[in-house]
């Protein structure tokens, strides 16, 4: 059976590209199950509130598109953790009496919004921050598959996991599963 392939154009140009984030969280998060500050508290203690922390990245490169639904930029980037509430910075490791963290390094993002049949759309996304003066990179990787039933009924899924070793050195993992109706006004 002939098998063809197609080589990749890297004569497609690549963008300039400038970018910023902020990633933060609205409510606050309790540890339920040990006091990590080890002051004498009995859990629930708060761990993490609005801005504490607050991850800023900026960054400066090339954005490459081989296929309109798929991208890949890679930057120069400057990183900045900060901790509104400063009794939380230790946890995030910053220093006591310090509020934000200056890193910079090397980032990479990898997003991809592909409708792979009728109705069922795949969108993730990469993001991997290797700081000149840590080891191992930081990594955000979120992935979401949007399924449509019919006009009014939808189902999603979302997987979430989260790497920074300056927080925690195990991976983080969230998934959120939805299932919506719609209902058109006229």
């Amino acid at each position: 059976m002939p098998c063809s392939t197609r080589a990749t154009d890297f004569s497609t140009p690549s963008s300039p590209t400038l970018a910023a984030s902020l990633r933060t969280q609205f409510l606050d998060g309790l540890n339920y199950d040990k006091n990590p500050f080890g002051d004498g508290r009995d859990p629930p203690v708060q761990v993490s509130g609005f801005l504490s922390p607050a991850t800023l990245t900026q960054s400066v490169g090339l954005t490459y598109e081989p296929e309109p639904w798929i991208d890949q930029r890679l930057s120069l980037g400057a990183k900045q953790v900060l901790v509104a509430h400063e009794d939380l910075g230790v946890l995030y490791g910053l220093a006591p009496r310090e509020n934000v963290r200056y890193e910079a390094g090397l980032e990479s993002t990898t997003e991809l919004d592909r409708e792979v049949f009728d109705d069922m759309l795949v969108q993730s996304s990469l993001r991997l921050f290797a700081s000149f003066n840590r080891e191992s990179p930081d990594m955000v990787w979120e992935n979401v598959v949007s399924l449509k039933f019919n006009e009014w009924i939808s189902f999603d899924f979302e997987l979430t996991t989260l790497y920074d070793s300056d927080v925690i050195t195990a991976l983080q993992v969230r998934e959120t599963i939805s299932l919506g109706a719609s209902v058109e006004m006229i």
